[in-house]
């Protein structure tokens, strides 16, 4: 349940999110927690059902598209949002596993190659 009315996924089908977590709940659900840069506000998103570490770009249950922005580490109104949504949604006990998502994104970073130099012609 959303603390309060958020734009349809028609009219905003993506959103930056930049200092940003991810969080699972006991039920193994994961949700994003950050500033909604495209909008101005701190956003909790519904959970996740694709991520793509490559492109750091989550897919959550309303079909909205996430790209996450910069390094991890939310700050006082995501935090504040994350707050208010886990007592809206009766949610006490969580686990922020944004340090293995991030490695994740990392190994995937450095997975991605360099295009090759041209070779010099030999004269």
């Amino acid at each position: 349940m959303p603390i309060w009315t958020t734009t349809p996924v028609e009219m905003t089908p993506r959103l930056r999110l930049t200092g940003w977590l991810v969080v699972e709940l006991p039920d193994s659900t994961r949700h994003l927690v950050g500033w909604n840069s495209t909008e101005g506000e701190g956003r909790v998103s519904s959970r996740i059902e694709s991520f793509d570490p490559a492109t750091g770009q989550a897919v959550t249950k309303t079909g909205r598209v996430y790209q996450l922005v910069g390094f991890p580490g939310a700050g006082g109104d995501a935090l504040y949002t994350w707050s208010a949504w886990c007592r809206i949604n009766k949610v006490s006990t969580f686990t922020d596993v944004t340090a293995d998502v991030w490695a994740e994104m990392q190994a995937s970073a450095t997975r991605v190659r360099a295009p090759r130099r041209a070779k010099k012609a030999r004269t």
